[in-house]
């Protein structure tokens, strides 16, 4: 008798640690997706600067730094 409610004690606190491993990573996982979309906004704003200074006739490292923004979002999307 004791054996059978050992059992279900573990299988009861089995499920419940289970349930909280799981909600915790629904939420880790709605928290990288926001980072995810965070990051996306920050560069296409990047971007749209410094095509704005470019446009304003800055040179050099601003044609630089879009190269490398247009190779990383290629690679991205190669992926």
């Amino acid at each position: 008798m004791t054996e059978s409610i050992i059992v279900a004690l573990i299988s009861a606190i089995s499920m419940i640690l289970q349930a909280f491993i799981l909600h915790k990573q629904h939420r880790v996982e709605k928290q990288q997706a926001d980072m995810q979309e965070r990051t996306e906004i920050i560069l296409e704003g990047v971007e749209a600067s410094l095509i704005g200074v470019k446009q304003l006739g800055a040179n050099g490292r601003v044609t630089e730094s879009l190269h490398k923004l247009e190779a990383y979002k290629n690679k991205k999307a190669a992926q």
